[in-house]
């Protein structure tokens, strides 16, 4: 929890230091990021339709009833699609980057209160 000055609560800094957990293990078929060139490669669809969907959130309702005239019904729907199947895309990259953020943290609250450090 934060006080009011935005600083984490010693409560919250001792819960977060006594937090355990386990490296996650490494498996030969396990999702892995991607390459240099395999996020080359990612940009289109996924960031592609992440910069579309922030365009989409900037126009109004009759924009967009415009944009969906002109686009037609199955361009329109594939368009829905791939922004859906990139909002799940993105959903698991949250859930990682979250993750890393709360075992820094977690580390960084044990350390700084002098806790043991040893694996």
């Amino acid at each position: 929890m934060m006080d009011s000055s935005g600083a984490l609560e010693t409560a919250s800094i001792e819960a977060m230091a006594a937090l355990e957990f386990t490296p996650w293990q490494r498996h030969a078929d396990e999702w892995t990021p991607p390459s240099n060139e395999g996020w080359a490669n990612l940009a289109n669809p996924h960031l592609v339709t992440l910069r579309l969907a922030w365009l989409t959130l900037h126009k109004s309702k009759d924009e967009l009833m415009a944009v969906a005239n002109q686009l037609g019904d199955e361009a329109l729907m594939e368009l829905v699609g791939q922004i859906g199947q990139s909002a799940d895309w993105f959903s698991g990259f949250h859930e990682l980057l979250s993750s890393a953020e709360c075992r820094l943290m977690c580390a960084y609250a044990a350390a700084s209160m002098g806790a043991d450090r040893t694996p």
